[in-house]
């Protein structure tokens, strides 16, 4: 869609020039909205016209890509920030980065009240990609099935992309999973949440909000020979599990695939058998 997407740039272009607003905000797309600030800085120089750009989501060099903190600092004015230690990755005598916190710790509260010796509600979250879809999926549903067999679980909710709902449930089948309850990601609301005792995720921005409501589990994530390379010649971080980024604390037990299933059974089973309410 690159030349779809150049066309729309141009188009944005050229509205915000003729409609000369007091400001623009960009929001996340951070490839897309870098380039769209770049070119409206030149021509805004040309007009000699004031307007602020802002964009609201950095990119995360604290991850990979340091490089790309210089080209932000050049595009906006400002930079909204999620997370706390963000901005100091910014030159303040060139930017104004400002920490104004994550849309979900706006509304995600922890009300648990676990009680022990139950069977317990279980989320899981193979990913939004295909790709995670494809190596997360079985291994999670193949867990599922052992954790039945123990009789441990009362249901299993498993949020999903429209997209992704005819494999997810194909799969299901294939293993005869009766109690997992598979609907849009759209409609996991945060009472839906607060109903869950234990989780299995992806490495993704779902285990903050697992966090912010205090949800124990496990955080799994695939990576191939080429993924293992890029991360270690250009990955900075020492997790990938973003509550244990922002706390600089061990917060979920973090396995990378293909790992024993055994050894990441046994870590779910101890969890369930020795007070998850802590």
């Amino acid at each position: 869609n690159i030349f779809k997407l150049y066309f729309l740039m141009n188009e944005l272009i050229d509205q915000v020039l003729r409609e000369k607003p007091d400001y623009i905000f960009t929001v996340d797309t951070k490839i897309f909205s870098l380039i769209f600030a770049l070119k409206l800085q030149k021509k805004r120089k040309k007009l000699n016209f004031k307007m602020p750009i802002i964009q609201f989501v950095a990119p995360s060099a604290w991850a990979w890509g340091k490089w790309r903190i210089s080209l932000f600092e050049k595009a906006f004015d400002g930079i909204l920030c999620l997370y706390p230690f963000e901005p100091k990755m910014f030159n303040k005598n060139k930017i104004n980065a400002i920490f104004v916190g994550h849309p979900l710790s706006w509304e995600l509260k922890s009300s648990k009240n676990n009680q022990k010796n139950r069977k317990i509600n279980l989320a899981i979250f193979p990913g939004s990609r295909m790709t995670e879809i494809k190596f997360h999926l079985p291994l999670i549903l193949n867990i599922c099935i052992k954790l039945n067999e123990l009789n441990l679980i009362n249901k299993i909710i498993l949020p999903t992309l429209p997209e992704f709902k005819n494999i997810i449930s194909k799969e299901i089948k294939i293993r005869k999973i009766k109690n997992i309850n598979l609907f849009s990601r759209k409609k996991l609301s945060p009472n839906i949440l607060k109903t869950v005792d234990l989780m299995i995720s992806s490495s993704g921005t779902v285990t903050l909000e697992t966090a912010l409501l205090a949800i124990p589990g496990i955080v799994i994530y695939h990576l191939s020979l080429i993924d293992k390379i890029f991360v270690k010649f250009f990955v900075n971080i020492k997790t990938p599990v973003l509550p244990e980024i922002i706390l600089n604390q061990k917060v979920y037990k973090f396995f990378i695939l293909p790992n024993s299933f055994e050894k990441i059974l046994n870590n779910i089973i101890f969890l369930l058998k020795n007070n998850i309410s802590e």
